[in-house]
């Protein structure tokens, strides 16, 4: 995965809990990740993926305004 730049993690500081994602919606992809796998860890590791795009993706389309 790429670098996660400084801009987004002092922006990401900043938004209240949950939203960037529920931590049901956390939980949801790494318990399905997990069985996938076959592993916990794995499973963690593609929801912490998954976390990390959204927040990407929610920086960008904040950037456009």
């Amino acid at each position: 995965m790429a670098k996660i730049s400084k801009s987004v993690r002092k922006w990401r500081g900043k938004q209240k809990p949950g939203a960037i994602m529920k931590p049901s919606t956390f939980n949801r992809i790494a318990r399905k990740a997990a069985k996938r796998y076959g592993s916990k860890k794995r499973g963690e590791a593609a929801a912490g993926r998954a976390y990390w795009l959204t927040a990407m993706a929610k920086y960008r389309k904040k950037r456009k305004k």
